[in-house]
């Protein structure tokens, strides 16, 4: 499934730049998840994109997340202040919304409840988010109370990226369907993959 956003969808004042999005989802054993941004102007812009993957769990307290570990986070709950995770895995016991930077292509979740394991891997992204509401939170947001909020986890991949434009004379670039055509700009793409794969029982 291809999906496409131009500015000319947009029209809005925040944001004037010229540019190009595509999501491209990939429904198979694999889930391929792939977000390209053109930047259409000729000059540099800022932007920030992040592959929102919300998971489905057997519950928030049998879950843990690998990975992660050596790595800087932003505790987004406690001032944004950068702390490390010295832990081998990340367990969530309440509000959790952290940053963690320039972390490794590949994370886990270990969900020993339903017996199994969600390999998310990345590419074009510097950062991964792991966030859960808790109960405080959940409640005012009308799908996302109780007990809905136990059993979701989000871990995504997340990028801030500045790009320059370039001239259209003669100047070609791989567009995402891998075909070569005449653009304006250049192309930032992130890509993430999520693999399921079940314990066998009493393994």
């Amino acid at each position: 499934m291809t999906l496409s956003l131009t500015d000319g969808d947009v029209g809005s004042t925040i944001w004037p730049e010229p540019f190009r999005a595509i999501y491209i989802v990939t429904f198979a054993r694999t889930l391929s998840l792939r977000l390209a941004v053109q930047n259409r102007a000729r000059h540099r812009i800022v932007f920030e994109e992040a592959l929102h993957t919300y998971f489905a769990i057997s519950d928030i307290s049998d879950i843990a997340i690998s990975g992660l570990a050596g790595t800087t986070y932003i505790d987004k709950t406690d001032a944004a202040r950068r702390k490390p995770q010295t832990t081998e895995l990340v367990t969530i016991t309440a509000e959790t919304d952290r940053v963690y930077l320039d972390t490794p292509g590949q994370c886990v979740i270990e969900d020993r409840g339903w017996r199994r394991r969600v390999v998310i891997e990345k590419s074009g992204a510097a950062s991964t988010v792991v966030w859960n509401p808790w109960a405080e939170k959940a409640a005012a947001v009308a799908d996302l109370g109780d007990p809905v909020w136990r059993g979701m986890g989000l871990c995504r991949g997340r990028e801030y990226r500045r790009q320059r434009g370039v001239t259209c004379s003669g100047r070609r670039a791989p567009d995402v369907d891998g075909n070569f055509r005449r653009h304006q700009g250049v192309t930032s793409s992130g890509l993430a993959h999520c693999r399921r794969m079940t314990r066998r029982s009493g393994a």
